[in-house]
């Protein structure tokens, strides 16, 4: 006896038409399977410029870092060079206006009473200071209104605070009034 050929039909007749979920189904086989990979295609670029992003905003914290420290190393050099500018914009002053400084010193000299020791005394066209001690606070208010009641100085201002021995050491600061001669 012979075998029986079979055979193997893959395609599928349709007898009745397709349904409500058979068309839904259909479509999530078919169309919502692309649709989630180009989604989930998106979210892992979403994913990687996040890393990209946050590699550059490590990399430009560090150089905030390395410039900010580059500026405070340089802060003290342009403090001594704006210091410098400022002591050459006083010399080329003195050189306009033909001021001695000499003569300055003698008539601020005079305003000091004899009983007051000077420590230091600076004379500049900027700013000039003296710094010494007295021994009682009227020699202190005589100083004081010596300095601001003459007519060479001008914004006069005094700091006072009394040591350990009884002695008052005091520290005065004041411009100096350049006229044109």
């Amino acid at each position: 006896m012979s075998a029986q050929k079979s055979s193997i039909n893959l395609l599928v007749a349709e007898i009745h038409p397709q349904g409500k979920w058979d068309r839904i189904y259909s479509w999530t086989a078919n169309t919502a399977k692309y649709i989630i990979i180009v989604t989930e295609l998106m979210v892992l670029g979403a994913i990687g410029f996040r890393f990209v992003i946050d590699g550059r905003i490590a990399a430009m914290e560090e150089q905030i870092v390395l410039q900010k420290q580059l500026l405070d190393a340089r802060a003290t050099e342009e403090t001594e060079l704006r210091q410098l500018l400022t002591g050459m914009r006083s010399i080329q002053a003195m050189e306009t206006s033909k001021y001695s400084l000499s003569s300055f010193y003698e008539q601020i000299q005079v305003l000091i009473p004899p009983s007051v020791i000077v420590q230091s005394l600076s004379i500049d066209i900027n700013s000039s200071s003296i710094a010494g001690q007295v021994n009682s606070y009227d020699t202190l208010l005589l100083l004081e209104n010596n300095l601001k009641n003459s007519s060479i100085l001008s914004n006069v201002s005094m700091s006072a605070n009394q040591s350990a021995g009884g002695a008052i050491n005091f520290s005065v600061t004041f411009n100096l009034k350049l006229e044109v001669q």
